[in-house]
């Protein structure tokens, strides 16, 4: 048996030999409020959505290190990991410091480097977003400070068969749950892809320990080559990150400038379903941040009757959105829109507005977009319609919201 063989079944031991908690479920419905605990905001690795992640993973009785006694943020062991599990889900990958013990080892580096191969740090983030990933360019100073260091050195490199995608997805679970609502495309985006992945990531979570899942949050990122082959490109953490970027870090989807609020927003209303908990409030001081009063409203809006729905989604079910705007909501409701557009929830959306809005809101969308706008104007005579907008926003939706359904005639829908 190799030095890496033996290296691998000694972890595979150790992982599961590991004892680990379940994450329970709550007998009832229970929510808490979002608040400022210092011990929660320090080493944050990452914004303010990363703060909202924890403190639901916190209030769950989650380990946030226990994941990381592994080091499984390393991409070198979690191709050992995975590998042992799932046999050929991901890219033939060699330890850098193994070759460099071999005779001849830059030669055959390069061979490899030649042949398909590329060099790839074993930890950081974003590399594919800022285009990093390949380090070949750097082979000569690598290999200098890999002698340099190598005594005290832990596996920092890795050489790996370069793949040939087409599309590349973030997708999203936790325990052995994939979050439906939570993927997103990275590159290309073949829809029938995205759900190919999305099976890839299941067969995976089925295969896998629970010592590794209960209680790990995890950002999938699954390629789908030219040749319509899936692989595991990396796995992300949420938890305590030992050394790079130290701190508590998380899938960088859940701090997004643009749709983070609705990201998490989302997960919460996971939470809500599958353990019953989730936040109810945000104290009025972390209401100073736009982050948060978005995220309110947008949970305010989600159902968990909206993860059921998505899911039927990847059964080829029809679903039409309709959904009431007014002058508060607008750029909320546009953002939702595009959201939701992102993750293929609905085939066709209804946005009931005024005629005031109405410009600016055709203005951000294209007209390829499956977007329909509806004048609540001309719904009823202006006496009519005069008393109706004299009414709370919820008023007016469930008036306007029932009369469009019934002008319409989809089959399929749900009010927003």
């Amino acid at each position: 048996m190799s030095e890496t063989e033996t290296y691998t079944a000694r972890l595979i031991l150790d992982i599961e030999q590991s004892d680990f908690s379940q994450i329970g479920t709550r007998p009832a419905d229970e929510t808490f409020e979002l608040r400022p605990v210092p011990a929660l905001m320090s080493n944050l690795s990452g914004g303010v959505g990363t703060y909202l992640v924890r403190a639901i993973l916190d209030e769950l009785g989650v380990d946030q290190h226990r994941i990381f006694r592994w080091r499984l943020e390393n991409k070198y062991i979690q191709y050992l990991i995975f590998n042992h599990y799932v046999p050929d889900s991901m890219a033939v990958t060699f330890s850098f410091a193994n070759l460099m013990l071999e005779h001849d080892s830059v030669q055959k580096i390069n061979q490899l480097c030649a042949n398909g191969f590329f060099i790839k740090s074993t930890l950081g983030d974003s590399s594919g977003r800022k285009k990093s990933f390949d380090r070949t360019e750097e082979l000569d100073e690598i290999i200098h400070s890999h002698r340099a260091l190598y005594k005290d050195e832990q596996e920092k490199w890795i050489i790996q068969q370069k793949l040939d995608l087409q599309d590349e997805f973030r997708i999203h679970t936790f325990g052995k749950d994939l979050i439906d609502g939570l993927t997103f495309v990275i590159a290309g985006g073949n829809s029938s892809n995205g759900w190919a992945a999305q099976r890839l990531v299941r067969t995976v979570l089925e295969k896998l320990p629970d010592s590794i899942l209960q209680g790990t949050l995890i950002g999938w990122d699954i390629g789908v080559t030219t040749s319509d082959k899936l692989y595991i490109i990396e796995a992300n953490f949420t938890g305590f990150h030992p050394e790079y970027g130290e701190g508590f870090q998380t899938s960088g989807y859940f701090g997004d400038s643009r749709y983070g609020s609705i990201v998490c927003a989302w997960f919460n209303n996971y939470f809500k379903k599958k353990y019953k908990i989730s936040i109810g409030s945000v104290e009025d001081s972390l209401l100073t941040y736009e982050f948060f009063r978005e995220f309110v409203f947008y949970a305010s809006v989600f159902k968990v009757e909206h993860l059921d729905l998505y899911a039927h989604r990847s059964e080829g079910k029809y679903l039409a959105v309709v959904i009431y705007v007014d002058n508060y909501t607008t750029g909320l409701f546009t953002n939702l829109v595009k959201y939701f557009r992102l993750i293929n929830f609905a085939d066709q959306f209804y946005l009931i507005t005024d005629k005031e809005y109405l410009p600016a809101l055709m203005n951000t969308f294209s007209k390829n977009d499956p977007v329909n706008f509806l004048i609540e104007n001309n719904f009823f005579d202006q006496d009519k319609y005069h008393v109706i907008k004299q009414l709370t926003y919820s008023a007016r939706k469930q008036i306007f919201c029932h009369h469009v359904i019934g002008l319409i005639e989809e089959k399929s829908y749900v009010i927003i």
